[in-house]
């Protein structure tokens, strides 16, 4: 961006060619100090944000956005405003201040979107929006659920998307699992379809294991795949451990075999420990039945005992 001061003396250096120029030049100048004044004025009443005093940030900022121009700093302060809104509603012990709080928090964003759809603050806003609803559901204002419902249903922002589902499984998960499934079989980015799988591993939904056995057997990314059967060990059921048993056989890197073994380690009961012995001596890779010897010994069962000593016969 051209520097202001170099701006106006180009601009004084014309006059005399055209007058005409003089106008806008000034006024554009006059709206960039009007900005940094603002600016500054903003920052100073972001300083009780950092404090963490947040009834004081809620009277700056309703201060500084009834004289404030400039539709940047009031889409910021929107933000700011349900933000500190929010973190004072979480600092009371009345139930009822706190959902009056939560509630002008939640309407200070809905105005955000209405008044500033093209502001960067936008996106931040909405996932907060989709965290105070979740809470004000909580406590009680069933109402919230329609905005979360609709938020899982968009697609222009995947991020804000699985934030809404995850907290529409606590209240639906037969309408929230299948639109998981959708990201984790569909979505290009990695980073999505790992915090999908993530909301799956947390769910009780019956489809869960089968879909983390398909992300682990066919996911594009390694990270993934591995994620998946890491999931699968902290999910405690004896079909998580059918499914990890059915992808050590098949055709799996050593890296991947070994986070399986690990898996099944972390899977309660003597199934797992009658798999591992069963893998182990099935296994050619040292490092591989090194690792089984390391997870047999950390589990309180008499067989795996039995079976280590007999190593050492």
């Amino acid at each position: 961006m051209m520097n202001v001061k170099r701006y106006i003396s180009m601009v004084a250096g014309l006059l005399l060619l055209a007058v005409p120029v003089m106008v806008p030049a000034l006024d554009w100048a006059v709206t960039a100090d009007v900005n940094k004044t603002e600016q500054e004025a903003l920052q100073k009443v972001k300083q009780n944000i950092y404090e963490r005093n947040w009834e004081a940030a809620v009277e700056a900022l309703g201060r500084f956005m009834a004289g404030a121009k400039d539709r940047n700093l009031l889409a910021e302060s929107s933000y700011w405003l349900a933000y500190s809104l929010n973190k004072n509603a979480e600092d009371q012990d009345e139930e009822e201040t706190e959902i009056e709080l939560k509630r002008r928090a939640f309407d200070a964003l809905t105005e955000l979107e209405k008044s500033y759809p093209d502001s960067r603050w936008l996106k931040d806003g909405r996932i907060l929006k989709v965290e105070i609803a979740d809470d004000l559901v909580d406590l009680g204002l069933s109402g919230y659920k329609k905005y979360i419902a609709s938020a899982s249903r968009e697609d222009q922002d995947v991020e804000l998307k699985l934030m809404a589902v995850q907290s529409l499984m606590n209240m639906d998960s037969d309408k929230a699992f299948p639109i998981l499934e959708r990201i984790v079989r569909t979505n290009p980015d990695s980073r999505m379809r790992d915090k999908a799988l993530f909301v799956v591993s947390q769910c009780a939904h019956p489809g869960r294991v089968a879909l983390l056995v398909e992300a682990a057997k066919s996911d594009s990314n390694p990270d993934i795949r591995e994620k998946a059967v890491f999931w699968l060990g902290q999910s405690d059921s004896r079909e998580a451990l059918k499914a990890l048993k059915a992808l050590y056989t098949a055709d799996a890197s050593v890296r991947l075999r070994e986070k399986i073994v690990f898996s099944i380690s972390q899977l309660d009961g003597p199934e797992a420990v009658t798999t591992l012995m069963e893998i182990y001596r099935g296994e050619q890779a040292l490092e591989i039945k090194k690792k089984i010897i390391f997870w047999l010994g950390q589990m309180d069962d008499e067989e795996a005992r039995k079976f280590l000593e007999s190593l050492l016969q």
